[in-house]
C-alpha cells in the first residue's frame, strides 16, 4: 500500500511538473484513495481521480 501510494504519488508530480503545475502531497493521494475505497470499482476510481490529479482537473 505504502509503495503504491509512493509510485502514484511520483507518477503524478512528473505529469503535473511536465503542465508547471504545483505538486500534489502524499496526503493527497491518500484522500483519492480513501474516496475510491468501498467502491465496486475501485480500481477504476482510483486510476480516474489521479489522473484528474496530474491533468490539474481536479483539486488536490
Amino acid at each position: 500500500m505504502f509503495a503504491e501510494r509512493a509510485l502514484l504519488l511520483e507518477a503524478i508530480n512528473t505529469e503535473r511538473a511536465r503542465r508547471a503545475l504545483p505538486a500534489v502531497t502524499l496526503q493527497d493521494v491518500r484522500d483519492v484513495e480513501t474516496a475510491a475505497v468501498g467502491h465496486i470499482d475501485y480500481a477504476r476510481k482510483l486510476s480516474w481521480r489521479c489522473a484528474e490529479l496530474a491533468l490539474g482537473q481536479a483539486q488536490p
